[in-house]
């Protein structure tokens, strides 16, 4: 599970008795789109870093989708 890194590089302990500093946020992805015919299996739900295998009834190659952080959209290899 791969996350984005906010604000500050160091804690800070406010006027108001609260931390202040980095907080990280989990980075997801939608659903993969509709498979009307097949299945799909993904590694880590629709978590970036996750692996997708698609898999079309009667094809003799399973198709690997890559979710990546550097792309909005699924890129397949």
């Amino acid at each position: 599970l791969l996350m984005e890194f906010y604000s500050r590089i160091r804690l800070v302990c406010s006027e108001d008795g609260v931390w202040v500093g980095p907080t990280c946020v989990p980075i997801t992805c939608p659903p993969p789109k509709i498979v009307y015919i097949g299945a799909y299996n993904c590694t880590n739900g629709f978590n970036i870093g996750s692996s997708c295998q698609f898999l079309c009834p009667g094809a003799s190659q399973v198709r690997l989708v890559q979710f990546s952080a550097a792309e909005k959209d699924m890129m397949p290899f």
